[in-house]
């Protein structure tokens, strides 16, 4: 409205400079638009609802992508394709990630959060894996140390989610191998711990290790998004836990505390 008032009293000259501003303002905010892409199919959520001749115009925007759900393998290929400058990305897919490997190579990936399960030892060298610094295994290929150790060779991994089981000598190794090691989470909503294993993990004392029942926003999808729009995804939440720890907060003064810092962060969800 104030644009159209300002055109028709102006007159040519005034609406042509107010054309070069509108353009101004299209490309500031138009890569606000595409930073974070939803493609898990067939959820209201996705950006697009299905591959098409915009993705190779916006997708060099995604800073963020979530792909999977019924997607198959050429259309994760595509979008991997199409947005060079992923760094948080997320594979929930049935489809092997081996499938995957030149496109994830060329990213320039910090997070992955995949099904590592296809994966031979040699192809966990070079990128992106030994860029990677947050890491949420959905699967490996096994539940013993032989399966896993493979992580302890990433140089700048510093956070490891864990979503099945596994012998609870790993997760004592990847505690004391792990270099670099600054969180480990253990998420147990997806995951049928027994109640021996409970109880050795439970005894394992370090500040570094925590065990959810569910993620924040008790949805695996949205808490996705609430980390890529930096807001209180299982990652910060683990890490109030680890300081409350480490800094003796856990009495029922700081408990208090910490849960206003989470209810805070859900109200400036948008």
């Amino acid at each position: 409205m104030i644009f159209e008032i300002a055109a028709q009293e102006g007159g040519r000259h005034v609406v042509m400079h107010l054309m070069l501003v509108a353009k101004c303002v299209r490309d500031w905010v138009r890569p606000e638009l595409y930073r974070i892409f939803t493609q898990v199919s067939d959820r209201e959520m996705d950006t697009f609802p299905r591959p098409d001749a915009n993705l190779d115009d916006v997708g060099r925007f995604a800073h963020h992508l979530i792909i999977g759900g019924s997607r198959t393998s050429d259309e994760i290929n595509r979008f991997l394709t199409s947005c060079p400058n992923v760094y948080n990305l997320a594979i929930w897919s049935t489809e092997h990630i081996v499938d995957f490997l030149p496109q994830l190579r060329r990213l320039p990936l910090r997070r992955l959060s995949a099904n590592f399960r296809s994966l031979s030892d040699e192809q966990w060298l070079g990128p992106p894996f030994c860029n990677l610094e947050y890491i949420d295994v959905v699967r490996m290929r096994g539940h013993s140390w032989d399966d896993w150790k493979i992580l302890t060779t990433l140089p700048r991994l510093t956070h490891i989610a864990v979503n099945s089981i596994v012998e609870v000598q790993v997760i004592r190794n990847l505690l004391s191998e792990c270099r670099h090691l600054k969180s480990l989470v253990l998420l147990a909503h997806t995951v049928n711990w027994g109640f021996a294993e409970a109880q050795e993990l439970a005894g394992i004392r370090d500040d570094r290790l925590v065990l959810l029942d569910t993620t924040p926003a008790g949805d695996n999808l949205m808490d996705w998004r609430l980390g890529a729009r930096g807001k209180g995804d299982f990652w910060r939440y683990a890490a109030h836990i680890s300081f409350a720890r480490r800094e003796d907060h856990l009495n029922d003064e700081g408990k208090l505390w910490y849960a206003s810092l989470e209810e805070k962060g859900d109200g400036d969800e948008g």
